[in-house]
Formats: C-alpha cells, sequence, structure tokens
C-alpha cells in the first residue's frame, strides 16, 4: 500500500514537473522540440519507476494541465503525439529480441508520428497556408530526423539512469 502512495506520488511530481517545463518553454522562441523531448525524457523515468498504467496516467495527466497553461500548442502536440508516447513504448519495444523487426517498429513509428506532427502543425495549427511539396518533404524530414535523434538520446539517458544515476539513489535512501 505504502509502496502504491509512493509511486502516484512520484507520478505526480514528474507530471507537475513536466507542464511546468512545457510552460517555461513558452518563453524561449525556440525550445518547443526541447521542451517536448525534456518532459519526454522525464515521462522515461516514470515508465521505468513504475508501472505502464501509472505512466499512461502521467501522460495524460501532463496533458491535460498542459492544455490549460501553455500557450504555444506546438510544443503539447509535439508532446502528446511522439514525446511524451514513446518513452513509454520504448520500454515495451526494448524487450524485443530481434533487432531488426526493432528497428522496423521504430521506423513504423517514427513516419507515422512525423506525418501527423507536421500535418497537425502545417494545416490545423495554420502555421503555414498551402505549403509548397519541398515545404512539406522537407519538414516529414526533419521531423524524422528529430525522432531518431530523440530516441539515440533517449537510450543514452536510459543507460546512463539505469547504471550510474538510479544505483546512487538507491544507496542513498538506504
Amino acid at each position: 500500500m505504502k509502496k502504491d502512495i509512493n509511486q502516484i506520488t512520484f507520478c505526480g511530481l514528474i507530471s507537475a514537473l513536466s507542464v511546468a517545463l512545457m510552460f517555461l518553454s513558452t518563453i524561449f522562441c525556440y525550445s518547443s522540440l526541447i521542451g517536448a523531448a525534456c518532459c519526454g525524457y522525464l515521462n522515461l523515468i516514470v515508465a521505468k519507476e513504475t508501472k505502464i498504467s501509472r505512466a499512461f496516467c502521467s501522460y495524460f495527466i501532463v496533458i491535460t494541465l498542459a492544455s490549460l497553461f501553455v500557450a504555444r500548442k506546438s510544443i503539447l502536440i509535439n508532446y502528446a503525439i511522439f514525446n511524451g508516447i514513446y518513452p513509454i513504448v520504448e520500454t515495451k519495444i526494448s524487450n524485443i529480441k530481434n533487432i531488426s523487426l526493432r528497428f522496423v517498429f521504430k521506423f513504423l513509428i517514427f513516419s507515422l508520428c512525423s506525418l501527423i506532427i507536421i500535418n497537425f502543425n502545417l494545416f490545423i495549427l495554420g502555421l503555414n497556408n498551402m505549403p509548397t511539396k519541398q515545404v512539406q518533404i522537407l519538414g516529414y524530414v526533419s521531423m524524422f530526423a528529430w525522432c531518431f535523434c530523440f530516441d539515440f538520446f533517449l537510450q543514452d539517458i536510459k543507460n546512463l539512469y539505469i547504471t550510474k544515476i538510479r544505483p546512487q539513489l538507491l544507496k542513498q535512501l538506504n
């Protein structure tokens, strides 16, 4: 019972920190991808330390609160479609033994997320009125490259957290 309460409290704290980071990233002009990525990295810690269902709960809490407090909706869109959900899904994808199958899953997720994010930002939010095909293709390629960079850094941060940070925290708690 006490462990469940501690995990729920931990999820609430990380959710509040994520919303605060998204709010602060609206102050700086070019930080929409970085703010959403930092919140995604925090979501990775929630997925590693608690149950997957609690990580999804934290993800939906962040989306709900950020939709109320974050002025730039592109930050929220990037978090909701890719940066928030991918760390949770990646914990399950990393369990796949076949490396080529794992790469195919990541490629499909990156492609789908890139298409959704670019189309949502261009057409629904109206950031560009009818862009040319070259601009659309450049947007898809750059978002796809962002997804791979996010995954690369996510693997590094996950390894750093598991090998260095978490053992030191557990040693301090005991």
